[in-house]
């Protein structure tokens, strides 16, 4: 699987407005993404970790923060990089909202929760609906969803008796319980009520 991180972006004539810490977090988050990349996620972990503390805005934290969230999915936490992911204050960010509705799609989907992935694939095909592999992917958690509950409806009816050998008894007794009992769904109220079962 590929890896998406995000790196804060420095301009040269931006360096003499930006304070000392921002400049720091954004070394961190380089420094952390080349850890993560050589394979060292525990450093990377703590380095993103000392970026978040340098970021003084939330504008620039919700990069961080996805770069962690994406570094729990890539090393086989899905739990803790959805719970990473949910907690990023996206503001009024669509691109934002759009990675994270993929990123949560693609936990769910990986956990066989097809109706979660397939909603969260939705909401981001609703911010992005140029993104042909994102459609594939709801159209395909879709498919997963439906065959699931057939197979599960399938499950059911294995698991019901069908021979009437085994339902006999149960019969005998519901026709002795309610043998004096009158019909109480009733077609048409001038005809006479039919002789039968009301269960």
């Amino acid at each position: 699987m590929a890896k998406y991180y995000l790196a804060l972006v420095l301009f040269i004539s931006v360096f003499s407005s930006c304070s000392s810490n921002y400049l720091k977090a954004c070394y961190e988050n380089l420094s952390a993404i080349y850890l993560s990349e050589k394979g060292e996620t525990d450093k990377a972990i703590t380095v993103f970790g000392k970026a978040l503390n340098n970021i003084d805005n939330s504008r620039y934290k919700k990069y961080v923060e996805y770069n962690i969230a994406s570094l729990y999915r890539e090393i086989g936490e899905p739990d803790a990089a959805e719970l990473n992911f949910l907690s990023i204050d996206t503001d009024n960010d669509n691109e934002f909202k759009y990675r994270i509705n993929c990123e949560l799609g693609i936990i769910a989907f990986q956990a066989g929760d097809y109706a979660k992935a397939a909603g969260f694939f939705k909401n981001g095909v609703i911010i992005n609906n140029s993104d042909i592999k994102l459609i594939q992917n709801l159209e395909l958690a879709l498919l997963l969803m439906y065959e699931d509950n057939k197979r599960k409806e399938e499950n059911i009816n294995i698991i019901l008796p069908t021979d009437n050998r085994e339902t006999e008894g149960a019969e005998k007794l519901l026709n002795i319980m309610f043998s004096g009992e009158s019909l109480f769904w009733v077609e048409n109220t001038t005809k006479k009520a039919e002789q039968g079962k009301d269960w």
